[in-house]
């Protein structure tokens, strides 16, 4: 749950791992800079065992050398990523970049859809591809997001800091489904929408 934007060294921009194996999860490394050398976000060296990402934003990172978003060192274990949005890693399969580490499985590689990156705005919007693509296997008792909000607020954690909550679609003249998950579909009674059993949903009317 950490958000690392807008840093900036010679290499290493967010982040620098050296000889360690550290887990992050549900993480936002978003427009960090290596001005003279590699690794814009993440830098990996002499890691001891597979440092693990998980449920995290990779996205907008740039290096004057290589790996702009990611940078590994041939020695040392290669990070191992699972439902992580990297920028150029290609998501996962067979595309996928293994210069980065190892694809664990379910990684994508698509714009996360920040409300307002160039004023520091990392919250995610209603269409982002990062909705309900976190992990359905981890324990978020009690865990929050950026902003206190539930983590979970829908089927599957949100990948990043900030967990949306599902909106509640109410049109009286709607010919859909009924079933609130879009104008089409929305419900036509506003009570249906209020006793739904995710409250944490927003309503529009």
């Amino acid at each position: 749950n950490n958000l690392v934007h807008n840093n900036s060294a010679d290499s290493a921009g967010a982040i620098y791992v050296y000889d360690a194996s550290p887990a992050f999860s549900n993480c936002t490394i978003v427009n960090n800079e290596a001005v003279d050398g590699n690794g814009g976000g993440l830098y990996f060296i002499y890691c001891s065992n597979n440092p693990v990402l998980k449920n995290s934003i990779i996205w907008g990172n740039t290096a004057t050398g290589s790996g702009d978003n990611v940078f590994k060192t041939a020695a040392g274990m290669y990070p191992i990523y699972s439902y992580c949005d990297i920028e150029g890693s290609n998501g996962s399969g067979v595309n996928w970049d293994s210069s980065i580490g190892t694809d664990n499985g379910n990684n994508i590689d698509a714009n996360p859809e920040f409300i307002d990156a160039y004023n520091n705005d990392f919250h995610i919007t209603p269409s982002s591809p990062c909705i309900d693509a976190g992990s359905p296997d981890e324990n978020y008792t009690c865990q929050v997001d950026t902003d206190g909000q539930q983590r979970v607020l829908r089927n599957n954690a949100d990948i990043g800091v900030d967990e949306i909550p599902s909106i509640i679609y109410t049109n009286y003249s709607a010919t859909g489904n009924d079933d609130g998950s879009s104008w089409s579909n929305a419900y036509t009674d506003l009570q249906d929408a209020l006793s739904r059993e995710d409250q944490e949903g927003e309503a529009m009317v």
